[in-house]
């Protein structure tokens, strides 16, 4: 596999991806947060048709083959090379006349045991965090969920320090509990998970736009290796080759 097939799984590991997302649109802009990447649209396509057939993404309609719709389908090359044209025509943001997405694919089992080998992802560091506001601003309902406990309990104790940007510290009783089962994504689950949720509050310090590294304290710099190094969880084949 190559780093662009390689780039294509690694785009859809959490959620199913429009082909248009991948595409730059009229402006050179991509839905995704990646850099464009460098083929022309054949190219794409054709990393793209070799997935498809060989089983490692499957494709849901939303243009091409209508009577497909909700129902897993492998695309031709045509189709393939069609919907990423109309996709370039659109515009990032637009919902309505001049977007659209004509199927949308995601990682078949044996696509994310491929990616798996290639990224050699250390599983126990990934940590998921999610918040809601709740009774306006600055109320804030957060839940972490990671594989290992340890983790959990290093952040709820230095997050006060993270200067990388938002985070939601704790006030107050902090919940504890195990989700069983985890499903991380669409294709992945594990047997259980610890999960964490509190009531959060933004820390009462000035914004880390605001800073520079060198005005950071040693609990901040601590802090910001410590979470970048949990955030790197996995290797980026694309990024290596």
């Amino acid at each position: 596999m190559d780093k662009y097939e390689y780039w294509f799984l690694d785009v859809a590991v959490y959620m199913h991806i429009g082909v248009c997302w991948i595409v730059p649109d009229i402006r050179g802009n991509l839905a995704v947060n990646r850099a464009p990447l460098d083929l022309s649209l054949p190219e794409m396509a054709k990393a793209l048709d070799n997935l498809f057939q060989r089983g490692d993404i499957f494709a849901y309609s939303n243009g091409i083959r209508p009577e497909m719709r909700d129902i897993p389908f492998t695309p031709n090359f045509d189709e393939i090379l069609e919907a990423l044209e109309v996709g370039s025509r659109s515009i990032i943001g637009s919902h309505g006349e001049g977007y659209e997405n004509l199927f949308s694919y995601g990682l078949t089992k044996q696509g994310g045991e491929k990616w798996e080998r290639y990224s050699n992802p250390t599983w126990e560091n990934l940590l998921e965090n999610s918040a809601s506001q709740i009774d306006g601003y600055p109320n804030w309902e957060v839940t972490l969920i990671c594989l290992s406990k340890d983790i959990l309990e290093e952040y709820l104790e230095i997050q006060t320090y993270f200067s990388l940007g938002f985070t939601w510290i704790h006030s107050g009783e902090i919940k504890w509990d195990i989700v069983s089962p985890w499903k991380y994504s669409y294709w992945r689950t594990f047997p259980q998970a610890y999960r964490v949720r509190y009531l959060g509050i933004e820390p009462d310090r000035e914004p880390y736009w605001y800073i520079t590294p060198s005005e950071y304290t040693e609990e901040e710099r601590k802090a910001d290796a410590w979470l970048k190094g949990l955030n790197n969880w996995y290797t980026n084949y694309f990024n290596e080759n």
